[in-house]
């Protein structure tokens, strides 16, 4: 339920609907019920016990799941999960959200920077970048390009410098495929990827 709320699955289909619908069920009983881990990341992200929503999972539990891997490592949270002593649990989970604070204010401060910047009459397709020594970390380009776009109501690009290598995301609209645009520059790519609305290079 988690996976599929937070990677912002359709819930069109019957499965998916079951899978987060059982999940929540899961979710929404007493937190002693659940993993000393899990226990402690719903304790600091302030969710009432028994009263677990999809908003819970998309707004409170994924944004701090997903920020250990965007600015630190991804194993923080699988340490987490695995926790058997309530005090180690309640000590990473900390952490996680301190990471999770930290990747709000780079984020907020990339965001206003774009913005700042960006004429009045916008591009047909923006694209942003950045040198890493100077705040623009990887882990965080799609978010910052997903909030470009939903400002500005473009397709957007955002790319994080680090010497020769450049890391970058973009998330579109309705109208453009973001992999087709990747596709029209592909000979300057050395990977790339995605679906219609996301894609990284």
């Amino acid at each position: 339920a988690i996976g599929t709320v937070c990677d912002v699955v359709s819930l069109a289909s019957v499965e998916n609907r079951a899978i987060v619908s059982i999940g929540l069920d899961e979710l929404r009983k007493p937190m002693i019920s659940h993993s000393v881990g899990l226990q402690a990341l719903m304790s600091i992200s302030g969710i009432e016990e028994g009263w677990m929503t999809a908003t819970d999972i998309g707004y409170q539990l994924g944004p701090r799941i997903n920020a250990a891997g965007r600015l630190h490592v991804a194993t923080d949270v699988i340490e987490l999960f695995q926790s058997r002593s309530v005090a180690s649990a309640r000590l990473k989970a900390h952490e996680i959200d301190q990471f999770n604070l930290e990747r709000r204010a780079i984020e907020s401060k990339l965001v206003d920077e774009t913005m700042a910047v960006l004429p009045d009459e916008k591009p047909d397709f923006i694209v942003v970048s950045g040198q890493e020594s100077e705040g623009w970390h990887r882990g965080v380009v799609g978010i910052v390009a997903a909030r470009i776009r939903d400002k500005t109501h473009r397709p957007t690009a955002v790319l994080a410098i680090n010497g020769d290598q450049v890391r970058g995301s973009v998330r579109s609209t309705a109208q453009i495929h973001a992999v087709s645009a990747l596709d029209s520059v592909s000979s300057y790519l050395s990977t790339y990827g995605g679906h219609a609305a996301a894609a990284g290079f």
